[in-house]
């Protein structure tokens, strides 16, 4: 226990012993004296309700994907439990007798490479050592200076990443800030993972209530921004936003509108000093950006996330503190008050004030973003309105009438009384709906800024950054789930380093979608190698074991990959894409990616139609072999595959698409019911959130001081000294932990201990 002389006496003993086994095992050439375990985490519930599972609670479980909370276990009547895997609308019948209870304690240790001369164990972790980039082959530095061979550079890093018009822009902006503050600061890459065109369904309740007078959908374009630094370890990410961008083709009210969805960061930018001012760099770049193609409105909403959720870096550092709505509140209202100096803002108002001289249906006035309050809580607020509206109607309607045989003194008195509650009862339901609406945001006015960065008669331009999808960055929960699953952690710099490496290969394959081709020896993937000519199959080695092992045969020097930052040579379906001839230049680039994917679906869809063994159509039995690989592929993830990767990327698009009850393209009503899924999910998290901003809003915003006018003098002092940085803390809002998918991890897992 504590406080006793045993464990101060231990403690003591600890500090002695402890630079002496690092020196000594430094000496020994190993890595460090540690043994390093993965931080725990969270599992999550297979019941329709996704019960959060803490670390050491007990639950009951099937395998390692499925298991229930002791909560929804007991709940359950029948003997047999129908559920769906995660990731996956195959439902299987498990039964409740198979379940077993558990303790979610397991410790997963980190695991260790052997060095392949002289046997000693590294923590891959401390020696940055990802096998599918550095092969199963792992040398020490003492071992690899025997070799006498030059140690080749990683491939897959942020600079060799595809450029946009809109990361170019951004990437300039931040570095030119960095020079003028920090002469010796790192290079930052910053890159556009994801853009993809999306749709959000206006909730049922709404579409009902006002029919035609308010849309049924929502078109908009998703966008991911990474942040990335080049350190002396490697590239290390440090910063990601995610956005919705209602073009001029969307209808009122998102018209021409942007909303900043989610902000996460690691605290691992160097300077220390300059990481506030930079991750505000970054967002005023993506608006000044927004402002230049003609965007009108940004909307924020300032939500900080819940103690020990994820959100999109998996597992932050415990020196990270998350922030209280005072503080993010604060970093939102510098970061405003920075973008009005710098006229990226022309100005900025809370919701309340934006729509106090507003004059009509204020329900279908309010902005309609996917995640956000108002798009989850409106439908609510409306059912709410409606069930008060006809109880007090109904209270009224139980009030008995005067005898009207009986004359009564003051009886002209009583007529007037009566006539004056008729009057009341005549309020159009559509005012009252409005004045609730509007108590509403006045409560919460603080947390929802509206930013104005151009007049109405400012011209709008499309967007001419390529769409381009990643399972892994569309939306924070794919990128959060194969960290989870992998064990991706931010909890440290070593790990932020390691993880950083691992995901930029799958970030670099789905960009550019490449043909994976590994050492023969290795079975590390090769983007640059040597190549056998003479032997009948391909026989290839990467750098390191061509010196080492080398090859009866002569070898050639080969670039398996072309990695380019200044074109953008992606595309999903290059394959099937190339069969089209399109002749589109005319269009706008947006509708031209249409087009291109409308064009790709026709063939496909013929593909799957047609019975014809000898059809004449063009490539047609060709896809319809890799159709027939895709239904008996045994990959549960099928973008990890090679052969169905493309086709999985047109039937992802089209179920995106689609809304027929019966239709014939394979998988389309499956994918449906996960992307379902997923938006269940992600709409009980964000309830979650709004729970939890009404709770604290007794305790923490009571206090808030209401913002007040901006002067750009007292801005200008601030700005100009060094340590407005420590006052700010590291933007961190709504976290949210997501179901994680099925993806089999790359370490050994410790199976939990059983009760």
């Amino acid at each position: 226990k504590k406080n006793t002389r045993v464990h101060k006496a231990a403690v003591k003993l600890s500090a002695i012993f402890e630079p002496f086994s690092a020196l000594f095992m430094k000496k020994q050439q190993y890595c460090c004296n540690k043994r390093y375990v993965y931080s725990p985490q969270v599992l999550y519930c297979n019941s329709k309700d996704f019960c959060v599972i803490p670390c050491s609670a007990i639950y009951y479980r099937f395998d390692e994907k499925i298991h229930f909370c002791d909560n929804c276990y007991k709940n359950f009547k029948d003997e047999f439990i129908v559920c769906n895997r995660d990731g996956s609308s195959d439902q299987i019948t498990i039964s409740k007798s198979s379940l077993v209870l558990t303790r979610n304690n397991a410790t997963i240790y980190e695991p260790f490479v052997v060095c392949a001369i002289c046997r000693k164990k590294y923590h891959k972790i401390c020696v940055m050592h990802v096998d599918i980039i550095d092969g199963s082959y792992y040398y020490c530095q003492p071992c690899y200076a025997t070799l006498h061979i030059e140690r080749p550079p990683n491939e897959f890093v942020s600079r060799n990443l595809p450029h946009t018009k809109l990361s170019e822009f951004i990437e300039n902006r931040v570095n030119n800030f960095l020079k003028s503050e920090c002469k010796d600061c790192q290079h930052v890459n910053i890159r556009l993972i994801c853009n993809v065109d999306k749709i959000i369904d206006t909730k049922p309740g709404l579409v009902k209530r006002f029919g035609q007078t308010f849309s049924s959908t929502f078109p908009y374009r998703s966008k991911a921004i990474f942040a990335f630094q080049e350190l002396k370890g490697g590239d290390i990410c440090f910063f990601s936003m995610h956005v919705q961008e209602f073009g001029n083709d969307c209808s009122e009210p998102n018209k021409r509108r942007v909303y900043l969805s989610y902000l996460d960061s690691v605290h691992y930018f160097q300077p220390r000093h300059l990481k506030t001012l930079v991750y505000h760099e970054i967002v005023l770049s993506y608006l000044a950006y927004c402002k230049s193609v003609g965007y009108l409105y940004c909307h924020i909403w300032s939500c900080p996330p819940c103690e020990g959720d994820d959100y999109v870096f998996h597992c932050h550092s415990f020196e990270q503190k998350l922030p209280k709505p005072r503080r993010l509140l604060e970093w939102y209202n510098k970061l405003i008050e920075i973008g009005i100096e710098k006229k990226i803002i022309i100005e900025c108002k809370d919701i309340h004030e934006y729509f106090q001289t507003y004059s009509g249906e204020l329900a279908t006035s309010i902005p309609y973003f996917d995640g956000d309050y108002w798009s989850n809580s409106l439908e609510d607020i409306i059912t709410e309105h409606e069930k008060d509206m006809n109880t007090q109607f109904d209270q009224q309607g139980k009030v008995k009438p005067d005898n009207p045989g009986v004359k009564k003194k003051g009886n002209r008195n009583k007529v007037g009384k009566h006539k004056a509650v008729t009057s009341k009862r005549q309020i159009p339901e559509e005012t009252s709906l409005t004045q609730k609406i509007f108590s509403i945001m006045e409560k919460y006015r603080e947390v929802f800024f509206v930013l104005k960065l151009n007049d109405d008669t400012v011209p709008f331009s499309d967007d001419t950054n390529p769409i381009f999808t990643s399972d892994l960055m569309d939306g924070r929960s794919g990128f959060l789930t194969m960290c989870r699953d992998n064990h991706w952690e931010f909890s440290s710099f070593r790990h932020a380093l390691y993880s950083s490496k691992s995901m930029m290969f799958v970030v670099h394959q789905q960009m550019f979608n490449f043909v994976e081709f590994t050492c023969d020896k290795c079975r590390a993937v090769l983007a640059k190698g040597f190549h056998c000519n003479q032997c009948a199959e391909d026989f290839d080695l990467c750098t390191i074991c061509n010196g080492r092992f080398g090859h009866v045969h002569s070898m050639i020097n080969k670039t398996y990959i072309s990695l380019d930052s200044t074109s953008f040579e992606k595309c999903e379906n290059q394959d099937i894409s190339n069969l089209i001839n399109c002749s589109e230049n005319n269009l706008n680039p947006k509708m031209r990616d249409r087009r291109q994917f409308d064009a790709i679906l026709f063939i496909v869809d013929h593909c799957v139609s047609c019975k014809n063994n000898k059809c004449t159509f063009h490539m047609c039995e060709r896809i319809k072999m890799v159709i027939r690989h895709f239904e008996k592929c045994t990959h549960i993830d099928r973008s990890k595959c090679r052969t169905c990767r493309k086709l999985y990327a047109i039937y992802t698009y089209h179920s995106s698409q689609c809304n027929k009850d019966n239709c014939h393209i394979p998988f389309c009503i499956r994918m449906r019911d996960i992307s379902q899924q997923k938006r269940t999910v992600s709409d009980q998290k964000t309830l979650s959130r709004i729970a939890n901003m009404k709770a604290l809003k007794n305790q923490s915003l009571d206090g808030l001081i209401k913002k007040e006018p901006i002067d750009l003098s007292i801005i200008k002092s601030k700005i100009n000294n060094s340590d407005i940085s420590t006052n700010v803390p590291t933007p961190r809002p709504r976290k949210i932990p997501i179901s994680p998918i099925l993806n089999d991890s790359i370490f050994p897992v410790t199976k939990p201990e059983l009760i």
